[in-house]
């Protein structure tokens, strides 16, 4: 048995190395996240109010998309290729039958989108030939963001941090340089904000493939076996997450389909340029998906271990989102100023929104990583959990505005918290159970 000084030096060791991949993970994704806020920040102080909802819609639509053709495919993925990663023929085979799944849920997602993405155009007083061509334009990235989002998860699977940076920072840059490009130009409009995205997810996408096509490669030492093996398990995640992955997207994009719905085309723009600081909170997304989420997937049933990967995680989230709050308490302005004049009265307003992104991020957090593992049998519950919620909070207080979308928001986030919190504990107890291999 190893002496207590031994587990002592081993666990500092696991701590180090810990510490320098999410160090090296929060640093990519500041300077990711630094390049979209300085893309953002272009956009928003370019477009006029009118011209911004526009955007804001659009982008939503693109958003909307990702969620619902991914329907937990990538979460699927990890999970399953977190027993199998070492062997690239199964690994590929597993790659080929999700990107299958994910052509098909593309379709679907399309056919829901599209005739919405019209109908809060139009009611905006966006032209005809405007409202086809945002359209259009937020549904041609769905095939890239699909590649992208399944070779990624490969990537992360192999603890390729270097290439992961550099496909997001990439992403980042032509994004930046596009938007710069049409601002120039004097031709930043909602159409080309759209291009320019549609530019940084092609480069994205190309760099992804090259990196990952490598690790596909069939070992002659190891037999092909068919790629329906793993059909079974990819639509059992589909019948699990696809409701729910579908009631998300409308939860995610429900604040700006209500406010285009229900308010006026400024109060459209207001929500869309606060939702910007979102960015923010995607800092810490970066090591979650790419480092935390993947070594939750190959963490072995160690209660321990997965409770303090867990609450590390959630602490993190924590911390973040007080500091943020205390900036928009104490120095609105600072963070305002970002947006650009237009925006200068929305002082109220911007804590509401960074108190509801707090809670929605931490929810998200403790999603992704029940989701790494598997831990979604139960995920269906939040659909009519969530509905209760809402139909109580609506029959309270109205939602014709940016605080009322982010107090409901808030609610139904936080409760979704309590869910999440129950699953991940439940199941983390039943890996108790199961005996260690030594």
């Amino acid at each position: 048995m190893p002496s207590l000084s031994s587990r002592l030096t081993a666990n500092r060791e696991l701590l180090s190395r810990w510490a320098q991949t999410l160090a090296s993970f929060a640093l990519s994704s500041v300077a990711t996240q630094v390049l979209s806020a300085l893309s953002g920040i272009l956009v928003i102080r370019a477009l006029g109010k009118t011209e911004y909802a526009w955007f804001t819609i659009a982008s939503g639509i693109t958003a909307a998309l990702n969620i619902l053709s991914d329907a937990g495919l990538a979460s699927a993925v990890t999970s399953i290729g977190g027993r199998i990663w070492k062997q690239p023929g199964q690994l590929a085979s597993l790659v080929q039958r999700a990107l299958h799944w994910r052509s098909r849920l593309t379709v679907i997602a399309i056919a829901l989108t599209a005739p919405l993405s019209l109908i809060l155009l139009l009611r905006t007083d966006c032209p005809w030939p405007t409202a086809l061509l945002l359209t259009t334009l937020s549904i041609l990235p769905t095939a890239q963001l699909a590649l992208f989002s399944i070779y990624t998860v490969v990537s992360r699977l192999h603890s390729r941090t270097r290439q992961l940076q550099i496909a997001e920072i990439a992403v980042g840059l032509t994004r930046l340089a596009a938007t710069a490009a049409f601002a120039l130009g004097s031709a930043l409009t909602a159409i080309s904000a759209m291009v320019a995205g549609l530019f940084s997810v092609a480069s994205g996408f190309l760099i992804v493939r090259k990196q990952v096509r490598p690790l596909l490669a069939s070992a002659p030492e190891i037999p092909q076996i068919a790629p329906e093996t793993f059909d079974p398990e990819l639509k059992k995640s589909i019948r699990q997450i696809y409701p729910n992955a579908a009631f998300t997207c409308v939860q995610g994009q429900l604040g700006v389909w209500l406010i285009s719905a229900f308010a006026s085309t400024s109060e459209v723009a207001d929500f869309g340029a606060l939702s910007r600081l979102a960015l923010i909170f995607t800092a810490f997304n970066g090591p979650l998906v790419h480092a935390i989420c993947p070594a939750f997937a190959r963490c072995p049933p160690n209660p321990r271990r997965l409770t303090f990967i867990l609450l590390a995680s959630c602490g993190l989230v924590a911390l973040l989102s007080g500091l943020l709050l205390l900036l928009a308490a104490t120095f609105p302005q600072a963070l305002l100023i970002i947006l650009g004049s237009q925006y200068n009265a929305l002082e109220t307003e911007l804590l509401w929104i960074i108190a509801m992104m707090s809670i929605t991020s931490l929810m998200q957090t403790i999603w992704q990583l029940n989701g790494a593992r598997g831990w979604v049998s139960s995920l269906t519950w939040n659909i009519p959990i969530v509905i209760c919620v809402q139909v109580l909070f609506l029959l309270l207080h109205p939602i014709n505005t940016i605080m009322g979308i982010a107090l409901m928001s808030i609610l139904v986030a936080s409760v979704q918290i309590v869910h999440a919190c129950l699953v991940a504990f439940r199941s983390i107890s039943q890996a108790a159970m199961i005996p260690l291999h030594p």
